[in-house]
């Protein structure tokens, strides 16, 4: 019976994301630099079928994973959170953008649980230690490749997360980030024959590596 109360959750939650994908406001997925406007924007067209069944299986394991001894009102919390991350994940992969709208959901969440737990000046400060941090790695690696390494979605979104899991934990989700990164593109590259200057967004691996951390 609680299996089944799972899998009706991640169902519901998995049609949740992908109408959202669908329906979100057209100016969340614009590039705020103007590098894209509203008059050349075109939605992405994906089958329903093949994004429906993994997040069903995600959605799920996410569910399954949450401490029965939490109050009802914090698993929800807990499930919305995933949830947003999920998008992140697949809106970055679609439109190449993090919309500030879900970062400032996962950083909110990530502020009052600090409130809660009277640790919200220590992942406030590392919430901004990390973000000065990658603003300065970002500028200097830039400048030495002279090619964008982290976008300001990805800072954002990296900071947001540190707001829930502190200055280390970040860390630990971001080498993964890469690593995930690095042997996508490698095996992208091998089978693909795509060239290194080809753009990757880095925030599903991002989400990956969170995700992962939550389910282990």
């Amino acid at each position: 019976m609680r299996q089944f109360y799972y899998l009706a959750l991640a169902a519901f939650f998995s049609l949740f994301d992908l109408a959202m994908l669908k329906l979100m406001p057209e100016a969340w997925l614009l590039d705020l630099s103007g590098q894209e406007s509203s008059a050349n924007f075109q939605r992405k067209k994906y089958k329903f079928i093949y994004y429906f069944w993994p997040l069903l299986l995600i959605n799920f394991f996410l569910i399954a994973k949450i401490p029965g001894s939490l109050s009802p009102s914090f698993k929800l919390i807990k499930i919305i959170y995933s949830n947003f991350l999920i998008l992140i994940g697949l809106v970055d992969a679609f439109y190449y953008i993090i919309p500030d709208q879900f970062t400032l959901v996962i950083a909110s969440l990530g502020f009052f649980q600090g409130l809660k737990t009277e640790s919200w000046k220590f992942l406030l400060a590392s919430a901004l230690g990390f973000f000065l941090l990658l603003i300065i790695f970002t500028l200097l690696m830039n400048r030495i490749t002279k090619k964008e390494t982290f976008g300001m979605g990805d800072i954002k979104l990296l900071s947001a997360i540190a707001l829930n899991y502190g200055f280390i934990n970040t860390v630990s989700i971001l080498n993964r980030a890469i690593l995930l990164a690095l042997s996508y593109f490698i095996i992208k590259l091998l089978i693909k024959n795509k060239s290194w200057d080809e753009p990757l967004p880095f925030g599903p691996f991002i989400i990956m590596a969170l995700l992962f951390k939550s389910l282990i």
